[in-house]
């Protein structure tokens, strides 16, 4: 009686609250009415040129207009245009005037203007963008076609049958009764399922213990002895000797690497020209027993020499002596000789280290003296440079030189006495030092990851997952220094919609206008798609910025991509928490979004972590597809991956552990399997949903198709299903519909292959599947394993993918004392598994990213096999490869080794 009770409460609590959900007022929303479409036409908006568009308000509440546009390949940077909305077309009453400024229209895509007074229905509206001056502009787009009238001028002059292709935007409230009613369907079905379970079977809660077991702690503790350690150090010598030898060997790889990659890099000089010169100045000829000196001002920090614009130094032999002291008689720095012979073989320096408009345009004449020591507080100094020639046995240099109009150097004295001319010359600057304390910083948390990784699995031998657990934490965090900001996948994007969230959790409404979104001032990064790849620029933004506060703190609307259409908010929680927290301590732009990729990581450790210790088998496979460096690189971002990974390896270790256990089950496990599988189903267009339906191989396996469970098992189906489709019922629907020539997905206007066709051409659709997989297949084991890292720009070698797919297939192999769990049938049902997800992956992108023809489906990545991958590789656990004696320790020492030579690489790449 008391089971019925709780059930009925809940059932009414559901239908309580989906009445309330129905009688809220909606959610604010805009309607979008199009003018012109399908632009086929451009019109550049440069000089004083005047874009003109009238149209009549056809409702109330229209909130704003938007343009599209291009940014016709410019780089904008303080370049702007005027916009003029009046009320009526004849007698324009002025209602909004305002600059647009171009560097901040990020989208590429449209030019959104809100309207912020009231336009009653039937009033009409004029539109007019004005050109500020510049020599080139942004592009508009003109079509020939319209969805709803509308009157277009340029420069004054209308044309006819053309139509500006713009939009008005109508606020109004919609419910989502859709939604709202297939949530209470869940709800209800979820909750019907719990009930069956508990009054057919009698299975109930699992009490929850807080008591912490302190006893057991302080024995841990400890167990922590340093003679202890040193005791089993003595009493195994091999193990000793063989850690000593690796930590040669991580010795040598990090040294190899700073002398390879970091050295270099933090020791390239960028020049900064002081004066400019051209071949046809004048040049002076510098002689033996000569003093030529220069006084300058250093424009910055770090600097490490000068460079010289000279002539005639071929075939000659001699030594250029260099002197600088500070100011023009002040104390004497250093002096530095340079042998001519060796400057005329490297007068010429490497196009990457000119900075903006600074070579001269002799720039291959220019000889470069580097100092043999940094002046790091060099900015608005005076020095003085004095030169003198010595062994030159009659021979001359020359040296160009100007009259002098520069502020920037003072006169040229010739043996103290002072001319009117001025050298030309560069000052030399080198940028890139703090790769060398960035680089000691990561030494640093490397030997603390291998003495830790070395004490867990030699000294204290910990639990398997505990040892996992240690290791994902340490290595993200690294990762997360290594993989700058922006460098993941798509990441800008993601972002921008835990930004989005986090202000949901701030009750932050959304701004009006489309994918328009409030952010704190400061937070706004224009040039955030130019800053996708791992660089040294990246990572001195990454240096200088760690620390940094916001510099403003008012909310500014504005373009801020949303995500969410392919996951769940759920799947951005994490990030968003932390992105609210660093917004409450008034942290900086990148602050955030770091704090933000650390309890992304946190989550989904800890929920692969949970997932791990569940599962019956298969638990070093899983580890070692935790640990692989593409897997690493996802789970660090502020991607909805991380949580998408966690609940995958969360559901599968819940489904296995209850197939092939006889262990008591609890309504906690059925719940923490529901709501994980609902999660793998609502995400990346429901590509996952196969692996769901190992949920089925439960009743096989616990034999329990009867009368009891049969509802239940229907009711679960019903449950994921249902969520799959409140999540991706439009979209797919779309895509089915679709006929040839429909773009769908791609932001540029590309024929993408359609259900329709393949339905016409079922021969076509085999071929491209059959090219896919022979021509790609190397393409999808190297960014499945970690190959191709970043935006798929940083390679890593094939020994270290190929070492991590042997890691793999040795996980795959049992023990001969283990247990082998997996009979031929569940091999079967694993691999039909994975082969659903597969094909559901390769069709969507199919259809939303391949273009029509292409040979090969464009757009698979191997992350994307992440999620099902473990249980593939269950499939080849069998009963004639075998361990005499396995390790699984041993194999996630040899990943974590692996994983030390890819951070190696990766800096080696980039740097």
């Amino acid at each position: 009686m008391k089971k019925k009770i709780i059930f009925i409460t809940y059932m009414i609590t559901v239908f309580i609250f989906t009445i309330i959900r129905c009688l809220l007022p909606g959610e604010q929303r805009e309607e979008r009415v199009r003018f012109g479409v399908n632009g086929t036409q451009k019109v550049e908006l440069y000089g004083n040129q005047m874009l003109r568009m009238e149209f009549r308000c056809l409702k109330e509440g229209v909130s704003g207009i938007s343009f599209e546009y291009s940014d016709n390949d410019i780089d904008f940077e303080e370049e702007t245009i005027r916009a003029k909305i009046y009320r009526g077309n004849v007698n324009l009453q002025l209602i909004q005037d305002e600059i647009v400024e171009l560097a901040q229209q990020v989208d590429e895509t449209e030019i959104y203007l809100p309207i912020q007074k009231q336009i009653l229905p039937g009033e009409q509206i004029t539109a007019i963008l004005i050109g500020t001056g510049t020599e080139e502009g942004p592009v508009f787009q003109v079509s020939e076609g319209a969805e709803n009238y509308s009157t277009f001028f340029l420069n004054g002059e209308m044309k006819a049958d053309k139509y500006l292709a713009a939009s008005a935007f109508y606020d109004y409230r919609a419910r989502n009764f859709d939604k709202i009613i297939i949530d209470c369907i869940v709800l209800l079905l979820s909750g019907g399922v719990i009930y069956l379970i508990h009054d057919k079977t009698g299975i109930v809660f699992r009490k929850i213990s807080l008591k912490f077991k302190r006893e057991k702690r302080r024995s841990m503790l400890r167990k922590f002895d340093v003679k202890q350690i040193l005791k089993i150090i003595r009493e195994k010598k091999k193990k000793a000797v063989a850690f000593v030898l690796l930590v040669i060997g991580i010795i040598v790889l990090l040294d190899y690497t700073y002398y390879y990659a970091v050295e270099k890099a933090a020791n390239e000089c960028v020049d900064v020209t002081i004066t400019r010169v051209k071949e046809s100045d004048s040049v002076y000829y510098l002689k033996e027993g000569v003093k030529l000196a220069e006084t300058f001002r250093a424009e910055e920090n770090n600097l490490s020499g000068v460079g010289l614009a000279m002539k005639d130094l071929d075939d000659k032999d001699g030594i250029i002596k260099v002197t600088v002291q500070e100011g023009i008689c002040g104390k004497e720095l250093f002096q530095a000789q340079y042998p001519i012979s060796e400057l005329a073989e490297g007068k010429e320096r490497r196009e990457g280290n000119k900075k903006g408009d600074n070579g001269n345009s002799n720039l291959k004449n220019n000889v470069w003296l580097e100092f043999p020591q940094v002046l790091e507080t060099s900015e608005n100094k005076e020095y003085t440079i004095i030169i003198e020639l010595a062994d030159m046995e009659g021979q001359s240099i020359g040296i160009y030189y100007r009259e002098n109009t520069s502020a920037k150097g003072l006169n040229v004295t010739i043996d103290g006495e002072t001319t009117a001319f001025i050298m030309g010359a560069s000052g030399l600057y080198k940028h890139n030092l703090f790769l060398k304390p960035m680089y000691l910083i990561l030494c640093v948390l490397l030997f603390l990851f291998l003495s830790t990784m070395c004490y867990l699995i030699f000294i204290k031998r910990a639990e398997f997952c505990n040892c996992f657990l240690a290791i994902m934490l340490m290595l993200g965090i690294i990762y997360t220094l290594v993989i700058t900001v922006y460098a993941v996948p798509d990441e800008p994007w993601h972002i921008d919609t835990a930004y989005r969230v986090s202000n949901q959790l701030m009750g932050i409404e959304n701004a009006k206008g489309p994918n328009r979104a409030y952010k704190r001032s400061s937070d706004f990064e224009p040039t955030a798609m130019d800053n996708v790849n791992i660089s040294v620029d990246s990572y001195r933004k990454l240096y200088e910025e760690l620390i940094s506060t916001s510099q403003d703190e008012q909310l500014k609307p504005g373009y801020v991509a949303n995500t969410l259409a392919n996951a769940t908010r759920f799947n951005y929680l994490p990030q968003a928490l932390g992105f609210t927290i660093a917004r409450m301590l008034h942290l900086g732009y990148l602050p955030m979004i770091l704090l933000g990729r650390i309890w992304n990581l946190a989550a989904a450790v800890f929920l692969m972590y949970f997932g791990l210790k569940k599962l019956p088998f298969g638990k070093t496979i899983f580890a070692i597809i935790g640990m692989l460096p593409i897997t690493l690189q996802q789970v660090m971002s502020c991607s909805y991956d991380p949580v998408l990974i966690g609940c995958a390896y969360i559901f599968v270790g819940y489904c296995l552990f209850l197939a092939y256990t006889e262990e008591e089950v609890y309504l906690n496990d059925i719940i923490i399997m529901m709501l994980s599988g609902g999660m793998l189903a609502a995400c990346k267009g429901g590509v996952y949903l196969p692996l769901v339906f190992l949920i089925l191989l439960i009743p096989f396996k616990r034999k329990l198709f009867n009368k009891k469970w049969l509802p239940v098992i229907g009711m679960l189906c019903l449950c994921v299903l249902f969520m799959f489709g409140r999540q991706f019922a439009s979209k797919i629907f779309t895509i089915v519909t679709m006929t040839a020539g429909s773009v769908f997905g791609r932001a540029e206007q590309v024929e993408l292959y359609t259900v329709s066709y393949f339905i016409q051409n079922p021969i076509e659709l085999l071929r491209v599947f059959e090219n896919t997989f022979m021509l790609l297949s190397d393409h999808y084991i190297a960014t499945f394993v970690g190959g191709l890292m970043g935006w798929l720009n940083v390679r890593v070698y094939w020994f270290v993918v190929f070492g991590f797919c042997l890691l793999l297939f040795m996980a795959s192999m049992r023990g001969k004392t283990a247990k082998q769990y997996v009979s031929f049938g569940d091999k079967c049902y694993f691999s039909l598994i994975c082969l659903g997800c597969l094909g559901l992956i390769a069709v969507s992108m199919l259809v939303s990213w391949t273009p029509m023809g292409n040979e090969a489906i464009l757009g698979i990545q191997g992350r994307y096999f992440i999620p099902f991958m473990g249980v593939g590789l269950c499939a080849l656990r069998n009963q004639k490869l075998v361990y005499q004696k396995k390790n699984p320790r041993m194999l996630l020492f040899g990943a974590c080794i692996l994983q030390m030579l890819v951070i190696s690489q990766i800096l080696m790449s980039v740097l």
